[in-house]
């Protein structure tokens, strides 16, 4: 329970741009959820951190943190999860005009989410 409020307020203070509260509190949770074994949880942490770094312009760190958050989307079948981390992927090589790699990206995405991936 206090992970998941956690995450919650860190999500809250995200959407209100204060960063640096947010980062702490989900960087906790998601410490806390990796103790649990609750790998969905992980994921969602490590997605909304990335998502973070993204907005403000740490495009390393943001690509990162998605790639990280990736493979656990995999491992729980999540589709949803797998498919919002390529197509944020596919958003920073827009950003960063690598269009060749988007359209992969955005391929790839649409691919696992038909194929059931």
């Amino acid at each position: 329970g206090a992970a998941q409020c956690l995450k919650m307020l860190g999500d809250i203070y995200r959407m209100q741009a204060i960063y640096d509260e947010a980062l702490d509190m989900i960087s906790d949770a998601q410490k806390q959820f990796q103790t649990f074994g609750d790998q969905l949880q992980v994921a969602e942490c490590l997605w909304s951190l990335g998502e973070l770094y993204r907005m403000q312009k740490k495009n390393d760190e943001a690509t990162e943190l998605t790639l990280k958050a990736q493979n656990p989307f995999e491992e729980v079948r999540s589709r949803r999860g797998v498919a919002n981390c390529l197509l944020t992927l596919g958003r920073f090589d827009m950003d960063q005009a690598r269009y060749d790699a988007s359209t992969q990206r955005q391929y790839q995405s649409v691919g696992r989410i038909v194929n059931g991936a």
